[in-house]
């Protein structure tokens, strides 16, 4: 068979002992006209074929080159290879046999693609050679899921992986820290050499069922022959998401619903055979805390002004309130609620009263915070799921350790173990009740860990600028927050400092009746000043401090 010369080599087949059926509309008619089975039978050992017979110069690349196609209906049978040297343009659904003897569509080092989507992708084996970083182009079933490598840094290295849209059958073998893993897809890889691997997933994946509607709860997860391992990872930022007219890279950040996951580190690929999502273990916490300022010895219950004047944030307000001493750590910031949450309960000790903010921190030094969460704050002190209102905190990934935690809020000093305590099954840990001996107290702190109020400790209010102390005059002053959120007010026109109708969610509301007010009765400022006298300090004390390290 002579080799056929055209306008541009786009990729060389070659072929081991094997056979290629090319049907006739895999052929671009109007180059090589055809009306029958197009063989290619290559049984005589090594042999190579120069081709190209399916050149389009109306095909263009990103760059404005030309481009050749990899058509949908070119199928890649047991044991061959097609071996792409340029950019192939991806049209359709190409496929090659994914058994024991697999088909393969072969990247080298120089080749690249473009078009891939739902509608167009490799639905099978694609290898990729050489050193570079490669975003394999696969899918099933009308599902487009893109892998990624960052390359290797040695030659000779190479991957060979297909996206399958089902379950694996190893499901049921999970690692010590797996709770759950995905029952939608996986990816077979057969590679060798380091590399970083991203896994990337779109709403079909139904990642919210796999995390309990928790993104941080996600998991890359590796099957190494025996079970599935959790592969340290980051949830991107900047989700991989391949442009279906050219291989960019668009900066969506990830969500539930689509986005991409990265290892941490690089791993060898040759320990594992199968890649797919997991979601980590998880312990329940139950905790408990009264605020001062909306506290009621009478009822024993904190009230609920905020949530009946629909002043509470559906988003927690600890991430954007700019307090490096609201920093996030280990996946948290950002919880959300609902209207339905917040109006459920009315009524009742389980009403919600505001957000709070909890840490937990290193069992071996306690000024190192690994994991925090903003949870919801009810009535009778109870710290719950922001998703329902009712549930105790699921923290997804901690089970089986110790940590201490501790419990801030907006504008109250918080408070913290005074002991690391084991999160297992459920952890529950009562502040309002608590010993002495189970608070923390920082030994150069002269002001007492919390405030007795008949008997319940609740946490001191005034912290209206959220620092991580109470005061009431001088430079930085709770008093001047106070005011300043008065006088900001924007129906306060005239900067009154007795203005009475600032309404809202403030910093300085202090009793959290739902308004900010800095002189006269009922005033947030009174709170400040009597926790200053209570204590037997002037009113420019300076050192009524969080009892936290």
């Amino acid at each position: 068979m002579k080799k056929t010369k055209l306008r541009a080599l786009v990729f060389k087949l070659l072929l081991f002992n094997s056979v290629i059926s090319v049907s006739a509309n895999e052929i671009r008619k109007d180059i090589i006209p055809s009306e029958s089975e197009f063989h290619l039978d290559m049984k005589t050992g090594k042999n190579s074929i120069e081709a190209n017979p399916i050149i389009s110069s109306s095909i263009i690349n990103c760059a404005g080159a030309p481009t050749s196609a990899l058509f949908g209906n070119t199928h890649v049978s047991s044991s061959s290879t097609i071996y792409l040297f340029e950019t192939v343009s991806i049209e359709g659904i190409p496929s090659t046999d994914r058994g024991n003897q697999k088909g393969e569509i072969s990247f080298d080092e120089s080749a690249s693609w473009v078009g891939a989507s739902d509608s167009s992708y490799i639905d099978g084996f694609t290898k990729k050679n050489g050193t570079s970083s490669f975003t394999f182009p696969v899918g099933d079933d009308n599902q487009y899921r893109p892998l990624a490598i960052s390359g290797y840094s040695a030659s000779g290295q190479s991957a060979s992986v297909s996206y399958y849209s089902e379950m694996p059958a190893s499901v049921g073998s999970l690692g010590t820290d797996v709770d759950t893993m995905s029952m939608t897809e996986y990816w077979s890889v057969d590679g060798t050499g380091n590399t970083k691997v991203t896994l990337t997933w779109e709403a079909s994946s139904e990642i919210s069922n796999l995390t309990s509607g928790i993104l941080s709860n996600l998991l890359m997860i590796a099957w190494d022959g025996l079970e599935w391992v959790e592969i340290p990872a980051t949830i991107d930022s900047n989700a991989l998401n391949v442009n279906s007219a050219c291989l960019e890279y668009t900066m969506n950040s990830s969500s539930l619903l689509q986005g991409s996951i990265t290892s941490e580190s690089e791993i060898d690929l040759s320990l594992y055979q199968a890649f797919s999502f997991g979601s980590k273990q998880s312990a329940n916490l139950a905790i408990k805390v009264f605020l001062e300022g909306p506290y009621s010895q009478a009822t024993g219950l904190m009230n609920d002004d905020l949530r009946a004047g629909s002043y509470i944030p559906l988003t927690e307000p600890y991430s954007n309130s700019g307090k490096v001493r609201f920093s996030s750590f280990g996946g948290g910031g950002g919880e959300v609620t609902t209207n339905a949450v917040l109006t459920s309960n009315v009524g009742t000790p389980d009403a919600i009263v505001d957000w709070v903010f909890i840490e937990l921190r290193s069992a071996q030094d306690s000024t190192v915070v690994e994991h925090t969460i903003a949870a919801l704050l009810q009535k009778d002190g109870d710290i719950v799921d922001p998703s329902d209102g009712i549930s105790d905190l699921s923290i997804i990934g901690q089970a089986g350790a110790s940590y201490y935690v501790a419990v801030k809020h907006r504008n109250h000093l918080g408070v913290m173990t005074a002991n690391p305590i084991l999160l297992d099954g459920t952890t529950t840990f009562d502040f309002s009740t608590a010993a002495p001996s189970e608070i923390y107290s920082n030994p150069n702190n002269s002001i007492s860990e919390m405030k007795d109020m008949g008997g319940t400790h609740v946490l001191w209010a005034g912290n209206s600028n959220a620092d991580v102390k109470v005061k009431y005059q001088g430079p930085n002053s709770d008093l001047q927050g106070i005011l300043i959120d008065v006088i900001s007010f924007p129906d306060n026109t005239s900067f009154l400092y007795n203005y009475n109708n600032a309404l809202g969610y403030f910093f300085g509301d202090l009793n959290m009746d739902g308004k900010v007010k800095y002189l006269g009765s009922g005033s947030d400022s009174n709170i400040l000043f009597l926790n200053i006298l209570v204590n037997g300090h002037p009113q420019n004390f300076n050192l009524f401090i969080e009892n936290l390290p």
